[in-house]
């Protein structure tokens, strides 16, 4: 046997054993999101894409097999009104149509968030649908009206039987209720970016997932030279413009407003910085030390550091940014 077909053999294998590996990798945690719901989704859809980027197109059958069998299971298991079974399949349909078109990272990362984030709401109104029997959409805001005023009395209740004795044994509570109530709602006003985050930082893990894969199978993809995340300067100042307002005016719906936007651009600025940060630390005292260096730093001053990383992200993200239109402009 020559040299080539020697080559066509081995790249024969290494297809078939990738194919093998990313069609169970799909299956089993297809089969978990039916069982842990969204937690899975992030492995899931990674694999998925990674499935749909890998086997060949004239000959693409796994890729619409697999997500079926999860998805005729989870009507047995989770009924009609389970959406964990498709969202995954979406989701990582979308982050391989930007990766195997070339387009731009950051878009199809927001594009794949905002469609989760859309999958899970759905999740959310069917859940109270299934809960009342139901399809009063009426209904349904009571339903999550009455789940508020449930928690918010356990809430109060508990943060208003702490006490204190003074030096003159007096008893006192350490929180009143209007105090307790403030609190409640403040708490449930930060799950709305956070939820927006969860769902950026889940799609960033299947991406990962997904360059990884292709990474390890094919180092020589073409399509991973462009799959970088970036984004225009116009979204870095924009983090920055509205920090300084959040900084200004943290009151009233505009405040929160302010805080939101901040909280979510920080994020996305925050990944690229901690990436940067990382390589630069690796280059100098190796994985291992960075890795350890970065973790003690974000958990012992988390408070400023997430900040600081994000604005050294806008610094890197703009570099980047001019640096890649440069190159495009003299290729052109």
């Amino acid at each position: 046997m020559d040299f080539k077909n020697q080559m066509q053999v081995s790249n024969s294998s290494a297809y078939k054993s990738e194919l093998i590996f990313l069609i169970a990798m799909t299956l089993i945690f297809g089969f978990c999101c039916l069982i842990f719901g969204y937690l899975a989704l992030p492995i899931a859809a990674g694999f998925y894409a990674s499935l749909l980027s890998t086997e060949k197109k004239e000959n693409r059958i796994f890729s619409y097999i697999a997500p079926l069998v999860p998805l005729v299971a989870n009507v047995f298991i989770n009924g009609f009104y389970s959406f964990e079974a498709i969202a995954y399949v979406v989701v990582g349909a979308v982050i391989f149509y930007g990766y195997d078109r070339r387009k731009n990272k950051a878009f199809f990362s927001f594009f794949a968030s905002a469609i989760l984030i859309l999958f899970i709401l759905l999740s959310m109104l069917f859940l109270a649908f299934d809960k009342l029997g139901t399809f009063k959409f009426s209904a349904a805001f009571d339903f999550y009206s009455e789940l508020y005023e449930v928690g918010k009395t356990e809430f109060v209740s508990f943060l208003t039987s702490f006490t204190s004795v003074d030096s003159e044994k007096f008893v006192f509570y350490d929180f009143n209720a209007y105090d307790a109530v403030r609190i409640y709602n403040t708490i449930v006003i930060s799950f709305i970016p956070l939820f927006v985050i969860a769902a950026f930082v889940t799609v960033g893990i299947s991406s990962k997932i997904l360059s990884t894969r292709m990474n390890r199978y094919n180092p020589n993809d073409e399509r991973l030279i462009t799959w970088k995340f970036v984004t225009t300067p116009f979204f870095s100042y924009s983090y920055i413009a509205f920090t300084a307002l959040a900084a200004l005016s943290s009151e009233g719906i505009l405040g929160l407003s302010f805080n939101f936007i901040s909280s979510i651009l920080m994020a996305v600025y925050f990944y690229i910085g901690i990436n940067a940060t990382y390589v630069f630390i690796c280059e100098k005292k190796g994985s291992r030390f960075a890795i350890t260096v970065i973790s003690l730093t974000v958990v012992l001053f988390f408070s400023f550091v997430t900040q600081i990383i994000s604005f050294i992200g806008v610094f890197v993200n703009n570099a980047v940014y001019k640096n890649k239109n440069s190159t495009d402009a003299d290729i052109s």
